[in-house]
This record gives C-alpha cells, structure tokens and sequence, in this order.
C-alpha cells in the first residue's frame, strides 16, 4: 500500500505518532457531539449560537486508526477522502453549512496546512511546499 494516494496533493500525518497516516489506516476528525454541546451552551443571537471571536471548544485532529480510539459520534474524513486541495475544498464547503462546525477551528486546522510557519507536527501537509511570498494569498492577510 502507498503511503499517499495517487495524485494527492496532502500528505496526512497523525498527531499522536507524528508517522504519515497511508490510506484505509486514519481519518482527519472532530468530536461532534462536544461541537454541539458548545453550540447548545453558547448564548444566541437571533436564534443561533454567537461563537464569533471565541476560541473553538473543539480542535479537528489527524490520526491513524491504531494510535487513538476515534469516538463513535466523531465527524471522520478518511485521508483517502482528503488528500488533494480540491477534496479538501469540498470537504469545507460541505462543513461550513453544518451548524457544528461553528464550534471547531476547521478554519485553523486547514490554515495551518497551507502556511508552513504556523504548521504543526500532525495534520494535513502540502506535498510540494507553498510558497506564498511568490504567489498572491487569496484568504486574506492570515499572519
């Protein structure tokens, strides 16, 4: 089995063994359940929950299978399914209609792999470095 499916553009590397994660073995996840615990906890405005300029409750992670027991309610994205730019592009228009994710750094998490100063150990990363003093930042001036 290879390490990266073929065409990928991301690299998925577990949290918690700091090893590439190959397909079929880990998944990029959050605990829903404790998302929407946040979201119900949250005072609301005009009948949704105001999580603006709060940290997020709830951190997305990138593990393999065997390193941690992903809870049975967990949001899970197999690496498989999240392993190009435009999978990932998918992935977030579908989770930014999902009121949940209000509560999670999905935003951070994906930032951190397109920025190689803010990114860490684990996570999503670019196969072929991003340079983006060369090329116009469309996101927005995120330091």
């Amino acid at each position: 089995m290879t390490t990266v499916p073929k065409n990928a553009d991301l690299q998925a590397v577990c949290d918690i063994c700091l090893q590439a994660i190959r397909p079929g073995e880990g998944a990029v996840w959050a605990d829903q359940d404790a998302a929407w615990q946040a979201v119900w906890a949250t005072p609301t405005t005009s009948g949704r929950a105001c999580l603006a300029g709060q940290p997020a409750a709830v951190e997305w992670q990138t593990d393999h299978t065997v390193c941690v027991e992903i809870p049975g309610d967990a949001f899970t994205i197999p690496v498989e399914e999240i392993s190009r730019w435009s999978s990932a592009l998918h992935w977030t228009a579908h989770l930014i209609s999902q009121r949940w994710v209000e509560a999670t750094d999905w935003s951070e998490y994906l930032l951190r792999s397109l920025d190689p100063q803010h990114q860490t150990p684990g996570g999503l990363h670019p196969l072929q470095p991003q340079d983006r003093e060369s090329e116009p930042c469309l996101i927005g001036n995120w330091p």
